[in-house]
């Protein structure tokens, strides 16, 4: 803090060099540079060492950036020729894109700046001597600066006479050795004088950021503080506002002085609504604590009165009082996603494939597919029997003549096999011919086999069979037609279709070629289509005829397309009212060219695949966790899911391990997003599929540098991909995974208890833990006697989809769960690392604990819609308030601290997170998504925007808060799901019913089935808890609710709850293999009658009629409970 005999005056320029340090940069490599403060000698700092240039430097550096208008030195002695002195500051990402210019939520990814990677840019200046003291006022920014045209018009800070950084710094000409008395650093604005009355504190120290404490005296009751203040600017980010901390023994707080100060409010265009605002007082309801503004002389008890009766129930409170959410009120109140405007053009699709297969097809919404060797993440020899015209082939099916090619909305039906098989059915009508259209992969040489039997490079066709029947009572001529692109030349003769060239277009430039480009269809054309011959036929597809007769022919629906060349397969049938014909294709993924691979080609038979495909899926589908439940969509979602991991997880031939990546297209390994997967498996009991995937993950263990500051990776986990039998750089580098693995390492081995399992993997545990143990040790600083706020926690680095290196809370809760479960599993095999390991997870814990409470200290606290203020948890260190974006302050915001065990669930700073996530991220424009708050607060908000990256649903499960978690249940599957083939959007990031992202996305559908296996089952330490959150609407008169065979930390357990008239029937199979300590069940009714008696096998037992819990006996082997109403 800036020593307070310095305070400037008010009204004078605001310097900001005082809340920075004075340091040299030494280094280019972000992992080895170092920060040394500057030395001083005769009350002046000295330069730096030279560079390899001979030049010399010093900087400024802050924690969090600043917006700089002006850099003043001033001299001691000789000074160089200041139009020598270069002032450059640090950048990576600024100038920040325009948070209005990004898409709906598009602004979660906006990026942001930090110390390590970047570039020193030369700020161009006007520069004005005044004696020893040299200012540089900085011109706007422009392309002669940063050359980057679409960076800058883009930006939030336009044409920007500042420059926002992290770090400043003089560099001086070549043999250059000032002596600098003093850096000044100058942002908009003059110091403003605030005061304050504070009543429920004790005599507390209190500080400033961005500011300056010129006063704290006790008057009665009050604790009356003085300050010099920044005015808020019109884009409050927390770096532009100043923070008093108010550091009384029992309730230290801060809060933005902007938040309590009269200050202005621009109108833009600025006019006539321009206003004053006059300041606000905060009342921290849980602290007992009131903020009152100067000059407000009203009594504190009158303020809070005014305060409470003039706000507005938040939403956390409103959902308490409000009918619990219901599935189909979910479904009704939150708009269904769209399929056409999924990635336009291509749509909704269903990726097809075989388990652990290299090989996939994607059905689109339309009937229409693709094969892309990008999406497909292919590798190596992957693409060598891949002779395509590019990198990927769309097909389309037509129907009628002039073609329907059904590029719209709504333009077919489309279905997923309701035994769960990938065999997906869609159906249209087009001029009174109804189309029905089945497909599904299957291997072109083998049978399905057995389970995790395959190389993983076996080759797949897709059978496509259509069922053609005339809808009308009189004769019709229905039309089918296959063409694709890009374009090629094609044969059709003995049931094969193949092409014979590729189609490229001749420029000819002798008419007005800019007239044609512009598409004016009064300038004639100026290219030519020709083909392209191959040295050989290239077999596309085999087709069986139906009754009627095909052919090729030229085709195009556009008017730059072919139309003098054979692109199209056609054919037509003469069907009477009520006909039908059918009409079959195999296409082959990998290019066909031998007679003996044709032949192989035409001995596929179509029923025979489908009844292999179908046995082996139905089978797949059987063998976990059965689940019955009156809401029979999510039911079958439930089954589908392990059918998409399945064909997303990808076998390296080689080494016959598995990449579980994070979507089946597109998107390659991260390991968080591979254990959300891996724990849906383990929680069905499918546990030899979750350590095929955990194998994956071991195998390229110490592989990849997380990317971070870290120094070493022996025993580092990551989300690599693997080829050859050769670990690849990890492409997303989250420093969630190193936790995310370890954590699940331990999991999988409570849930099956395979001793065996765990001496086996044992070694990387201790590998993991240790390079937790070893990497956080540089954090572990101290200066004058004070720990740093990072003291004890991993090196910065980047934390999930956003990739700035910083010290981040999440990272570190799901680390510190690795190593806390590590010690605990590896002690019931008496592991000899175990006890040290125990000691490590509990300082670990405790340094945790240490920089959350400072971080917490130190935010200014948040105002609730009821006009009380809480106290704001940031996301890392460093930072006075939220950061940006929902990515960062909703999906990997503070309530990672429950997930990993460093909060418990009902700590009043989780109550607080809670309110502040669905009143202050969720509902708004910044952090989540606007919505009516009037008509819609209930079902549109009550999640982030990628739903299923942050588990508050399991949260308020394990808070026993089942309304609130039933609600985040289903607004999430509303949110993210696609009726018609179940399966999710990644996010609907753009607004509600707006999908973004790759299919299928695994580790979000994964997510939410976790949500829905902690409302119907949850460990929590030794007690099993059954339907603790099941909702209310699936105990209606009639229904029943029953699970089969989950797996748990005590083994499997199996439950059925029946509802009747006038009771509840409820047969429960507890756990045997380790049982656990304690047993309960909650019990509900949907009519809202209330249990009376409760017998367990005809003995009455006591029911908790308040929390509606019964406890059981978890030594008995079956229970029969019945509860009378």
């Amino acid at each position: 803090m800036p020593d307070t005999k310095k305070t400037p005056a008010p009204g004078t320029p605001i310097d900001l060099a005082p809340f920075g340090r004075t340091r040299y940069f030494y280094g280019s490599d972000p992992r080895k540079m170092r920060f040394v403060d500057a030395l001083r000698a005769d009350d002046a700092y000295l330069p730096s060492d030279p560079d390899g240039s001979g030049r010399r430097h010093i900087g400024l550096v802050w924690e969090d950036p600043r917006d700089i208008y002006s850099i003043a030195v001033t001299y001691e002695g000789e000074m160089p020729d200041p139009q020598d002195v270069e002032v450059q500051y640090w950048r990576r990402n600024w100038p920040f894109r325009f948070r209005d210019e990004g898409r709906g939520a598009g602004r979660g990814w906006i990026g942001r700046d930090d110390h390590y990677r970047g570039e020193w840019i030369t700020a161009l200046s006007d520069v004005v001597v005044e004696g020893n003291r040299v200012i540089y006022n900085f011109y706007h920014l422009d392309i002669t600066e940063i050359p980057d045209v679409r960076a800058l018009e883009g930006a939030e800070d336009f044409n920007a006479e500042f420059r926002t950084a992290l770090k400043f710094r003089l560099l001086f000409p070549e043999g250059a050795q000032p002596k600098v008395k003093r850096i000044e650093a100058y942002t908009k604005g003059e110091w403003k004088t605030g005061e304050v009355d504070i009543f429920g504190v004790g005599d507390a120290d209190v500080d400033a950021y961005n500011g300056y404490v010129t006063s704290v005296e006790r008057r009665g009751e009050a604790l009356h503080v003085e300050y010099l203040y920044i005015p808020a600017p019109a884009d409050d980010f927390p770096h532009r506002r100043t923070v008093i901390t108010v550091r009384d023994p029992h309730h230290p707080f801060s809060f933005c002085a902007s938040d309590v100060e009269e200050h202005q409010v621009e109108a833009y265009p600025a006019g006539p609504c321009s206003r004053k605002e006059p300041g606000k007082p905060l009342y921290i309801a849980d602290y007992g604590i009131l903020v009152r503004p100067g000059g407000d002389t009203r009594d504190p008890q009158t303020i809070i009165e005014q305060l409470t009766k003039s706000g507005k129930p938040s939403i956390y409170d409103r959902v308490f009082d409000e009918p619990e959410q219901t599935f189909e009120r979910a479904m009704r109140e939150i708009p269904r996603l769209r399929a056409p405007f999924q990635h336009p053009p291509i749509g909704r699709y269903c990726p097809l494939g075989c388990e652990g297969s290299r090989q996939r097809f994607a059905l689109r919404y339309n009937g229409n597919f693709f094969v892309d060797k990008r999406a497909n993440k292919a590798m190596g020899k992957d693409t060598k029997d891949l002779l395509w015209p590019g990198a990927a082939m769309y097909f389309r099916f037509g129907s009628g003549d002039f073609p329907n090619w059904r590029e719209y909305e709504n333009a077919c039906e489309q279905r997923w096999s309701s035994d769960g098989a990938p065999i997906i059915t869609s159906t249209w009508v087009d001029r009174d011919i109804e189309y029905t259209q089945t497909v599904f992969a299957a291997y072109l040489r083998e049978d399905m086999g057995r389970y995790f039997e395959k190389r993983g490079d076996e080759d797949i066709v897709l059978l496509v069979r259509f069922e053609i029947r005339n809808v009308a009572h009189d004769d019709r001529r229905a039309h089918l037609w296959l063409k694709w692109e890009p374009h090629e030349s094609v044969e059709y003769s003995n049931s094969i279709l193949s092409a014979v060239g590729r189609l490229a277009r001749t420029e000819q430039l002798d008419s007005d070629e800019l007239a044609c480009r512009a598409d004016r269809p009064d300038v004639p054309q100026s290219f030519n289509w020709i083909v392209r011959p191959y040295e050989k036929p290239l077999v596309r597809a085999r087709i069986d005829l139906g009754k009627g007769c095909a052919f090729t022919q030229p085709y195009s629906d556009s008017r730059e397309g072919p139309a003098g060349i054979p692109t199209a397969f056609h054919y037509e049938t003469d069907l009477v009212g009520g006909e039908r014909d059918v009409v079959t294709f195999v296409f082959p993924y990998p290019t066909l060219t031998s007679d003996e691979d044709i032949q192989l080609l035409g001995s596929v038979d179509y029923n025979t695949k489908l009844k292999d495909v179908r046995d082996f899926w139905t089978a797949f589908v059987r063998s976990g966790m059965k689940l019955s439940i009156p809401d029979k969509m999510i039911e079958d979602f439930f089954r589908f899911v392990p059918v998409h991991v399945a064909i997303t997880a990808t076998k390296d031939p080689r080494s016959g391990e598995y990449v579980l990546p994070a979507a089946t297209f597109h998107y390659g390994a991260c390991g968080n997003e591979a254990i959300i997967q891996i724990r849906q498996l383990d929680y069905r009991g499918m546990h030899a599929q979750a350590e095929k995937y955990l194998d994956g993950l071991l195998f390229v263990q110490g592989a990849n540098l997380l990317d971070g500051n870290f120094q070493t990776k022996e025993g580092s986990f990551a989300g690599a991909s693997l080829y050859d039998g050769k670990p690849l750089d990890a492409s997303f580098a989250y420093n969630t995974d190193h936790g995310f693995i370890l954590w699940m390492l331990s999991e999988h081995y409570f849930l099956t208890r395979d001793k065996e399992w765990l001496r086996r993997v044992a070694p990387n545990i201790v590998a993991g833990c240790d390079f937790i143990i070893r990497e956080r040790q540089a954090t572990k600083i101290e200066e004058n006697g004070k720990r740093v706020p990072e003291y004890g926690l991993l090196p910065a680095g980047h934390l999930e989809d956003n990739d700035e290196w910083r010290y981040w809370f999440a990272v570190n809760a799901h680390a510190y769960l690795g190593i806390k479960w590590a010690s605990e599993s590896l002690a019931e095999i008496e592991h000899p690392e175990a006890e040290r390991l125990a000691k490590e997870a509990q300082e670990y814990l405790n340094d945790i604990l240490a920089a959350v409470e400072r971080a917490r200290i130190e935010s200014p606290v948040v105002t609730l819609p009821d006009n009380t203020s809480i106290p704001h948890i940031p996301i890392r260190t460093d930072i006075r308030g939220p950061e940006w974006g929902w990515f960062r302050e909703g999906a990997y915001g503070p309530l990672h601290l429950v997930d990993g065990h460093v909060l418990e669930p009902n700590d009043q700073r989780v109550t607080w997170i809670m309110k502040y996530l669905e009143d202050l991220v969720y509902p708004t424009r910044d952090l989540g998504r606007p919505i009516d708050l009037e008509k819609y607060w209930f079902s549109q908000a009550g999640i982030t925007i990628q739903a299923n990256l942050l588990n508050n649903g399991v949260a308020y499960v394990r808070r026993d808060e089942p309304k609130h978690a039933v609600r985040a249940l289903f607004n999430d599957f509303a949110a993210s799901i696609y009726p018609d083939v179940l399966v999710f959007t990644e996010h609907p990031v753009v607004q509600l019913s707006r999908g973004v992202g790759p299919y299928y996305k695994t580790p979000d559908e994964c997510g939410f089935l976790n949500t829905l296996r902690a409302c119907l089952v949850i460990e929590e330490d030794d007690t099993l808890f059954l339907a603790k959150a099941a909702p209310v609407s699936w105990f209606r008169v009639g229904e029943t609710v029953a699970v089969e065979n989950a797996a748990t930390w005590f083994g499997p357990v199996s439950y059925s709850i029946a509802v009747g008239e006038t009771c509840l029937k409820a047969n429960v199979k507890p756990p045997r293999r380790n049982p656990p300590a304690k047993l309960a069940m909650r019990l509900r009714r949907a009519d809202g009658k209330q249990i009376t008696a409760v017998s367990v096998n005809g003995q009455p037992v006591e029911f908790d009629s308040q929390r509606e819990i019964v406890w059981l006996d978890p030594k008995l082997d079956d229970i029969v409970l019945t509860a009378d109403s």
